[in-house]
């Protein structure tokens, strides 16, 4: 299983050029191996409440982000 870092999600969501190589690789093998890939409801929290603050910038609609996530 592996956890994914909440900035890692939104990079997922929005950008994914700003991952790194090496995480790429994790998330793909991950992918191709069948192994979880979760997201800690904190971390949705906070992607929430930094886009409600003005604190992450979004170019998608917070709902929007969520069902990319």
């Amino acid at each position: 299983m592996i956890a994914l870092d909440t900035h890692i999600v939104i990079w997922l969501g929005e950008d994914s050029s700003r991952i790194s190589s090496t995480a790429r690789h994790v998330i793909d093998e991950a992918g191709t191996t069948g192994q979880s890939m979760v997201v800690s409801a904190i971390s949705l929290f906070e992607i929430v409440w930094g886009i409600l603050r003005g604190r992450i910038q979004s170019s998608l609609p917070v709902d929007e982000l969520l069902v990319r996530i």
